[in-house]
């Protein structure tokens, strides 16, 4: 509000909401040649126009954006014609943002989605071995540089703010750009995650995939819109029963791997990283541990497999999934 700064939207509404940019980014990832019409990037289209006519500097952020391919970026570049555009890249250790994408898929379980879940080591050796646990962060920077102009780009090191106890908003805001915010500084702790709800997230994830796949197997019929009821069911009926369980650490997961990857990051691209802080990096990975499902035990443990069972029955007697070859009763004497 008291800056030359707008964010998409705000001329409709007054304040943007994320969803809308996240939607517009959307329609970015598959560029023909009617997606001018395409109803988020006519919007944004609009919005730049009046940006621009008012002499307003615009703040897109949405995470999306690291993720649309060149030809959703080139457009893009297209529709900031007339302004000067700087790209921010938030970077952190490979390890600990595959850790996050992990979490991101796995924790959030979609119970119509056909999707195996791996262990974590499973999952990162996939990375590993396509390379692109390495690749991700210099893909993306050249995607934009080729685009907007490596002067034009911007990387934070994410751990090496926090060891200076910065926030990354203030960073983005205030020191990028130039926004007069001194009172929104705020010191950020060691961490400002919930370790033991993150383990617990995993754990359920791994127990809801398990459920998932016997009712697949069962053919049953898993409607969307009870996924939150599904999710609620299982909770309730494993209550707290102690599952097996992974514990991982981190600096034991292809460390070498991620390290070289990020350390020629920091090499090649070093006069574009603030607070570069190659240590603050691995500190936070030696400390970050994992505890998740052991499938193994799990699938080969036969009271498990029985409240798998079970778990399916009630699913199915409670009208949450519609299971054509599970009778109401198949399940419901078993002793777990």
């Amino acid at each position: 509000m008291r800056s030359d700064y707008v964010q998409p939207f705000s001329y409709d509404s007054g304040l943007s909401h994320p969803k809308t940019q996240y939607l517009f980014t959307r329609e970015l990832f598959h560029v023909t040649n009617n997606t001018a019409q395409s109803y988020y990037v006519k919007k944004m289209q609009d919005f730049f126009s009046k940006a621009y006519q008012q002499q307003h500097n615009v703040l897109l952020t949405t995470e999306d954006l690291s993720a649309i391919p060149v030809e959703g970026i080139n457009y893009l570049r297209n529709m900031l014609v007339n302004f000067k555009t700087k790209i921010v890249m938030i970077f952190r250790d490979s390890l600990s943002r595959t850790l996050s994408d992990y979490r991101h898929v796995y924790s959030l379980d979609k119970l119509s989605n056909n999707i195996p879940h791996p262990d974590f080591k499973t999952y990162v050796e996939h990375f590993v071995t396509t390379k692109s646990l390495q690749k991700y962060y210099p893909h993306m920077l050249e995607r934009y540089a080729n685009q907007f102009g490596i002067e034009n780009i911007i990387v934070i090191d994410y751990y090496g703010a926090v060891e200076a106890k910065k926030d990354l908003t203030y960073i983005i805001l205030h020191e990028v750009s130039k926004i007069p915010c001194e009172d929104c500084l705020t010191i950020i702790k060691n961490s400002t995650s919930n370790t033991a709800e993150e383990h617990a997230a995993l754990l359920l994830s791994g127990v809801i995939s398990e459920v998932r796949n016997m009712m697949i197997k069962r053919k049953c019929n898993i409607p969307e819109v009870n996924n939150d009821k599904i999710i609620r069911i299982i909770s309730s009926l494993l209550g707290k029963q102690t599952l097996p369980s992974i514990t991982t650490y981190l600096k034991n997961v292809y460390y070498n791997d991620s390290l070289n990857g990020d350390d020629e990051f920091r090499q090649k691209y070093k006069n574009l990283i603030l607070y570069n802080n190659r240590n603050a990096s691995i500190k936070a990975v030696e400390k970050q541990v994992l505890v998740e499902l052991d499938f193994h035990q799990f699938q080969h443990d036969s009271h498990w497999q029985k409240w798998v069972q079970h778990v399916t029955s009630r699913l199915s007697n409670r009208s949450a999934i519609i299971c054509p070859t599970l009778g109401y009763d198949e399940y419901d004497n078993i002793n777990i």
